[in-house]
């Protein structure tokens, strides 16, 4: 899982919707003007004027709201600041504009024909204006920090799915490894062809383990590939006393799934089976796709080895590794999957099912 990127920056983000806000009322009026057919002379210069010493004021406030940001305040206190700077904000928006129409038009013009009824409906226009761009940028703020946590969680959260992976391969990597070694070492001598292979196969499928290293999730085609890889070591290990058959459906090969998922299963079947199974130990890998689901089987000959029982006499039981694809199926696919374990009649039956609306491709 990947976490969501950010968008625009914050700072960017506040004067484009600056930009935008007031622009937009300035388009919104002159629409009205216009379609009203009435002739305003000079309307677009002075609704520019209007609007744009609100652009001032409010980027003023808007410093005034960052200093507060930084001493936590009672809600109550905050609202009351609030309003209380929104007023002011009114009040510097007026005086500005009435600087301007003062120097561009002179004091006959500017406040000669001002009342108090024309003030205070001018106060309450702008004062209005002003507590719901006050409400707006608290709502996007708090928006812009609910995503940011958003994020962080989502980072924490791909983080913990990529420590489990981590945790999961150097759990299996070393055992199998050493294994592997020490088959090469004893083949050098009596089959180097074989030797030779089995370097080959062991590095296609290291290579999987350790690039992929940063790779959470990956389509089954590489996920089942991995496992060709570990078998064909082991039936080199094994010679004839291994069987394994891989049925693949080419339609689920794209879908997405937890990366070393199955392995668990596999060593698991080879582990166990060995130990339980008459010759040869047969082993069958299979993945089919319906339109309900998705189903993935692997099966072997053998008995069911209880995890870390004693009197089966194997102390080191398969309840570690399933135990973590319980987990990984979890928080992949949370109420979506199921994981089963069938076993009797001389055979071993691992089976997940993956539902429809869980799938990714």
């Amino acid at each position: 899982m990947k976490p969501a990127k950010s968008g625009i920056a914050p700072g960017w983000l506040f004067w484009l919707l600056q930009i935008g806000g007031w622009g937009g009322l300035w388009t919104f009026y002159m629409g009205i003007i216009a379609v009203s057919g009435v002739s305003v002379p000079g309307a677009a210069a002075g609704l520019a004027m209007n609007y744009g010493t609100g652009f001032i004021a409010s980027s003023l406030l808007r410093l005034a709201y960052r200093k507060l940001a930084n001493t936590p305040r009672p809600l109550s206190v905050l609202i009351g600041m609030v309003i209380g700077l929104s007023i002011l904000a009114a009040q510097v928006w007026f005086w500005i504009g009435s600087l301007i129409s003062l120097i561009a038009q002179g004091p006959a013009e500017a406040f000669g024909k001002l009342e108090w009824s024309e003030y205070l409906m001018a106060f309450s226009v702008q004062g209005s204006t002003m507590l719901i761009w006050s409400v707006l940028y608290f709502a996007v703020k708090f928006w812009l920090g609910w995503r940011m946590q958003k994020e962080r969680a989502e980072k924490a959260d791909a983080l913990a799915h990529s420590a489990q992976l981590q945790m999961l391969r150097y759990q299996l990597n070393p055992h199998f490894l050493f294994n592997a070694l020490n088959s090469i070492r004893a083949l050098i001598d009596e089959d180097k062809e074989s030797a030779k292979q089995m370097v080959t196969e062991l590095s296609k499928f290291l290579r999987y383990s350790l690039v992929s290293k940063d790779v959470t999730d990956v389509p089954l085609r590489d996920e089942l590939e991995a496992l060709r890889h570990y078998f064909a070591i082991q039936k080199i290990r094994y010679d004839e006393r291994l069987g394994v058959v891989f049925e693949i459906d080419p339609e689920t090969e794209n879908i997405i799934v937890p990366g070393f998922l199955l392995h668990p299963i596999a060593e698991n079947a080879i582990k166990f089976g060995m130990q339980t199974s008459g010759n040869p130990l047969q082993i069958r890998v299979a993945a089919q796709r319906t339109p309900q689901r998705l189903e993935i089987a692997i099966s072997n000959t053998g008995m069911w080895v209880e995890p870390a029982s004693e009197k089966s006499g194997f102390t080191d039981g398969t309840g570690t590794g399933l135990t973590n694809v319980r987990h990984r199926l979890a928080n992949a696919f949370p109420d979506t999957h199921r994981f089963d374990i069938k076993h009797g009649n001389g055979g071993v039956h691992v089976k997940i099912i993956i539902l429809e609306s869980g799938l990714r491709s």
